[in-house]
C-alpha cells in the first residue's frame, strides 16, 4: 500500500515511494534516513470580490435539530446562554458578514461560548463538527 496524498483543485496526487525507509534509532534506524520527499502545499489565493467569498453553499445539515442537542456547562455561576445572533450585541460588520454568509441559527456551542467569552471568562469547548 502507499502513502497518503492530498489532491486540492487543479493539483496532482504527490505520494511517497510506499516504502516507509524511517527507523527510529531504537529500531537501528539511522538519524540520515529519511521519509520522503517533503511537499510543500501552496493554496489558491482567495476570491478576490465578496460575492464569491460570501457564496451560498448548500449545507446538508438540519440546523433545527441543533435545539435538542445537549450541551453541558460548568464553572461558578456561567452566564446563560444566547438564542440568536442579535442577543449577541456583535459589532455591524460582524453582523453583516453573518448575514452574507447566510448564517441564521447559532449552534449549540456559539449559544453557550460568546456570551462566556464576552463576559471575559475561560472556555474550553468540545464538539462533534
Amino acid at each position: 500500500s502507499g502513502r497518503g496524498g492530498y489532491k486540492g483543485l487543479n493539483e496532482e496526487v504527490i505520494t511517497g515511494s510506499g516504502k516507509n525507509s524511517w527507523k527510529s534509532e531504537a529500531e537501528g534506524g539511522e538519524s540520515g534516513d529519511t521519509q520522503g520527499p517533503k511537499v510543500t502545499y501552496i493554496p489558491p489565493p482567495p476570491p478576490e470580490d465578496e460575492d464569491s467569498i460570501f457564496a451560498h453553499y448548500q449545507t446538508g445539515i438540519n440546523f433545527d435539530k441543533y435545539d435538542t442537542i445537549l450541551v453541558e456547562v460548568s464553572g461558578h455561576d456561567p452566564p446563560p446562554a444566547i438564542l440568536t445572533f442579535e442577543e449577541a450585541n456583535l459589532c455591524q460588520t460582524l453582523n453583516n458578514n453573518i448575514a452574507k454568509a447566510g448564517y441564521t441559527k447559532l449552534t449549540p456551542v456559539q449559544k453557550y461560548s460568546i456570551p462566556i467569552i464576552q463576559g471575559g471568562r475561560d472556555l474550553m469547548a468540545c464538539a462533534q463538527t
